[in-house]
This record gives C-alpha cells, sequence and structure tokens, in this order.
C-alpha cells in the first residue's frame, strides 16, 4: 500500500474542493473534512521524513 501524492501538490485543494481534476473525478468518502485533511498532512509527513531519512 502506498501514499498518493497529487502530481501538482495542490492536494489539500483537491481535498478541500477548491480545485477539481480535469480529467477524473473524486471518489465519495465516508470520512469527514477533517479526517481526509489529517489523513494527507500524515501522509505528506511520512513522504518527507522517507525523503529526507
Amino acid at each position: 500500500m502506498g501514499a498518493y501524492i497529487c502530481g501538482d501538490l495542490a492536494c489539500s485543494l483537491y481535498v478541500r474542493g477548491k480545485k477539481k481534476l480535469e480529467l477524473a473525478q473524486r471518489f465519495e468518502e465516508s470520512l469527514t473534512l477533517q479526517e481526509q485533511i489529517d489523513r494527507l498532512v500524515g501522509n505528506a509527513e511520512a513522504f518527507l521524513a522517507q525523503v529526507f531519512s
């Protein structure tokens, strides 16, 4: 299992619905917006920890 990172680094905008995908549609999740944001932050922190280790 891997962590998804947005190619344009606008992940937080996609999660919050402020930017839309052009060629695809986000799937509906049962997580609250805050839970999605927390997951995104955790994934980004884990990714950066691997990059800088």
